[in-house]
């Protein structure tokens, strides 16, 4: 079988040869650049290029490789990050005009611990306004390079496009009501939420820190296991970081000794989720045969109230990130955010403090058997917006299908997906396990 072509190999193939001198992590670098340049005017994907700093941390790891230096999990390979994580000194605009000019005087936590393992950091890519339901109208929306026509999802959409379209081997995403999940989903790639905690959110702006995660986007599960392990682990500037020790997740891709055991509820991902999501999710699980150990479960009725209290319990932290900008700016606001952050000015305190006291005693009712590994679950419970249809409302009707967990423990992880049209169908896997993953 013939190699593709250097941009869309994986991440883990390019580094192994990046560790083995086959390749220059410079060499790579200029031409992902080069690519970028030439392409992504067609994609918009990238926010801002940091192409100074990424020759320079090319040739930093050229050099500790030369030196006989240990190489770390993403030696050398361009990734890019979404552009709410802080950058030292450069600009991080969360996709908003309000925030446009903001330069952090510090680097995200993740941004820290993608450098540490040998990552080049290529550029910032571009997101919905406040990583919400839509962009800013002074901003192009990240175009999907499978259809100009298809909807490329939200929020990380252009993390998406760019690891799709061959501008970047991997990105950092991040997913508060399915915003890894939707853009790997329509993108035809590997996503995956983290288990909240797991990973730092130090230095990402907020839309709803109780419901923020960040975590990787890439074109096949090795390199999620491989990004994954290199941003995971406690972090003591982040109130909510999990002291959990990191394990080393690529030894655990290899062929499990017994059947995973797969929780799936028939109602749950056929009742109001089109036909071809739940025929896809079912033939996908009687591909894998003797590989899963098929049980049927019945989701707790809590899990569905979550999803619908999803709405002001973002609406009321997303004002809280806002306040010093907002209303005082409200100007520079586009009409999804405005949308948004007048319903958690009109949420009364009683009201949330009712929420989140019912937020609690929903997750510990909602918590499958402990028996299960995975659960199947549809993602999509309507048929996908195009590129030009994506209203609000019709998001808020995906946004049920997966925000409920965003107030859980367990990560969520890739969707499944058929053929090569990269439809996005948008069955998905959810780990039951209680614990950090």
């Amino acid at each position: 079988m013939n190699q593709p072509p250097l941009h869309f190999q994986s991440l883990s193939s390019v580094c192994r040869q990046l560790k083995s001198g086959a390749l220059s992590s410079v060499d790579v670098t200029r031409e992902m650049l080069r690519r970028c340049e030439e392409h992504d005017g067609n994609y918009q994907s990238y926010a801002r290029m940091l192409a100074d700093t990424a020759l320079a941390e090319a040739l930093a790891c050229d050099e500790a490789r030369q030196n006989g230096a240990v190489l770390g999990v993403l030696h050398g390979v361009p990734i890019a990050i979404k552009d709410l994580l802080f950058t030292k000194n450069v600009e991080t605009a969360s996709g908003t005009e309000v925030m446009r000019d903001f330069k952090p005087d510090f680097d995200a936590t993740v941004v820290t611990r993608l450098r540490a393992a040998g990552a080049v950091i290529i550029g910032k890519t571009q997101l919905t306004e406040g990583a919400y339901g839509s962009h800013h109208p002074s901003i192009a929306a990240p175009v999907n390079p499978w259809s100009k026509d298809a909807w490329s999802g939200v929020s990380s959409s252009g993390s998406g496009v760019a690891v799709a379209a061959g501008l970047a081997y991997a990105a950092l995403g991040s997913d508060t009501g399915g915003s890894i999940r939707f853009p790997s989903a329509c993108n035809g790639l590997v996503g995956l939420k983290p288990t909240y905690g797991r990973v730092s959110l130090h230095g990402a702006f907020p839309l709803a820190n109780s419901l923020d995660h960040i975590g990787p986007m890439t074109r096949c599960v090795e390199d999620a296991a491989r990004v994954l392990e290199a941003i995971a682990g406690f972090d003591a500037e982040d109130p909510n970081s999990a002291e959990a020790p990191v394990p080393a997740y690529l030894p655990h891709l290899k062929q499990p000794e017994s059947p995973i055991v797969v929780g799936i509820d028939e109602a749950y991902i056929s009742e109001g989720v089109p036909a071809a999501v739940t025929r896809v999710l079912t033939e996908a699980v009687a591909k894998a045969g003797s590989e899963v150990n098929v049980q049927k479960v019945k989701m707790p009725p809590g899990y569905r109230k979550l999803s619908e209290d999803w709405g002001k319990t973002c609406a009321v932290e997303c004002l809280r990130a806002h306040a010093h900008m907002y209303p005082a700016q409200a100007e520079k606001y586009g009409p999804g955010l405005v949308s948004l952050l007048e319903l958690g000015r009109s949420v009364d305190p009683d009201e949330h403090h009712g929420k989140r006291h019912d937020r609690q005693s929903g997750i510990h009712g909602c918590l499958l058997p402990g028996t299960l590994q995975v659960s199947c679950q549809a993602r999509w419970p309507a048929p996908p917006p195009t590129a030009r249809n994506r209203p609000l409302s019709r998001l808020f009707r995906h946004i049920r299908g997966a925000s409920a967990g965003n107030f859980f423990p367990p990560p969520a992880a890739p969707p499944i997906r058929e053929g090569f049209s990269r439809v996005a169908h948008g069955s998905a896997c959810t780990s039951t396990a209680g614990g950090v993953q």
